[in-house]
């Protein structure tokens, strides 16, 4: 919307809904909005979200941003973020055991060391078998390769059979997940997709390429960041950002005629 009080409105309805399927729109916002009133209102509404992106998100507009009053909310932000972390981290030491599993549930996968080390004592050795489940619950949503690995080994560990046929049952839907993945990302196909006449299927191929992290993926990546369409340069800087690029980022908003 042309009015930024509109869109003022509007992050602040998506920041409390929390919907990880608007996250990418809100870092955006936060990124290439021209009103500093409604990039500070994304930076306020994400003190209270936590998830990977947001965290990308974050980090970039604070080494992006000219603006001192953006950086001032951002680090309101990650101060908030931890302060709730540490609460939670808390929680997770207390003697009562629902506590402890209202806590694993307040857990969201995070870039937070402590965060994931707290829900893997937990399922390794919790006197509570409810919250040994919800740990491996957490755990199965960072799916990655230390999740997969994890569960595994507190499957064998595990006495409790319900507990035991749970665990066993997350580790089964993140293998499977696993190999899915590993089948549909081929590294030389969306590289070559990032030449093809659709301009839909090459900014796909972009944001498949992105978490690959592969000098290959990235070479392309950045070649396509001088694509002669506007949308296939957007995709293709976003995507370097995933990378860890920031660069690239810092270039595109001083060089970009669009």
């Amino acid at each position: 919307d042309p009015d930024p009080g509109v869109r003022q409105k509007a992050v602040k309805q998506l920041c409390q809904l929390k919907a990880p399927r608007t996250f990418r729109a809100l870092v955006r916002t936060l990124w290439v909005d021209e009103s500093s009133a409604v990039k500070i209102t994304v930076a306020r509404g994400f003190a209270d979200i936590d998830h990977p992106l947001i965290d990308v998100g974050l980090s970039v507009a604070n080494a992006t941003s000219n603006d001192a009053g953006l950086r001032r909310e951002i680090a309101r932000a990650g101060q908030a973020r931890i302060a709730r972390l540490n609460s939670i981290l808390q929680r997770l030491k207390a003697d009562d055991a629902g506590t402890r599993a209202s806590a694993v549930d307040d857990l969201y996968p995070s870039p937070f060391k402590r965060s994931r080390e707290a829900l893997e004592r937990l399922i390794d050795s919790d006197a509570d078998g409810n919250v040994r489940l919800r740990a491996a619950a957490a755990l199965y949503r960072y799916s990655d390769k230390r999740a997969l690995k994890t569960l595994l080994e507190a499957s064998r560990k595990e006495t409790e059979s319900r507990v035991r046929a749970e665990i066993v049952r997350n580790y089964n839907a993140l293998r499977q997940s696993w190999l899915a993945a590993r089948q549909s990302l081929d590294l030389n196909k969306a590289i070559s997709d990032l030449n093809l006449t659709s301009l839909r299927k090459r900014t796909e191929a972009a944001y498949t390429l992105a978490p690959m992290k592969n000098r290959q993926a990235y070479t392309a990546l950045k070649r396509a960041t001088k694509s002669k369409d506007g949308e296939m340069r957007y995709a293709a800087v976003m995507a370097l950002t995933v990378f860890g690029d920031l660069s690239i980022l810092a270039a595109a908003k001083t060089d970009e005629k669009d």
